[in-house]
């Protein structure tokens, strides 16, 4: 999955849903992994701790869920 956000203001965020008819708790571990890269034309560069991601898994999107949230640091476009 490949999400491409430009201009997103402090405090602002956006979401992708994916709506699952399965049991998560039967995993004992799950991974993901993420990459956040700036795009050759886009000049900005953000500080540790400016951009992160967070992961809610539960059953709605109001209070029953778990978070998970990590920081973001931007690499170099890949081919660059």
């Amino acid at each position: 999955m490949s999400v491409n956000i430009q201009n997103l203001q402090d405090g602002d965020s956006r979401a992708i849903y994916k709506i699952v008819n399965f049991d998560m708790r039967v995993y004992q571990r799950l991974k993901m992994f993420v990459h956040a890269e700036s795009l050759p034309e886009c000049t900005a560069e953000n500080d540790p701790g400016d951009l992160n991601l967070f992961v809610r898994i539960g059953s709605d999107f109001e209070n029953n869920y778990y978070e998970y949230e990590i920081p973001l640091t931007m690499s170099s476009a890949v081919g660059s």
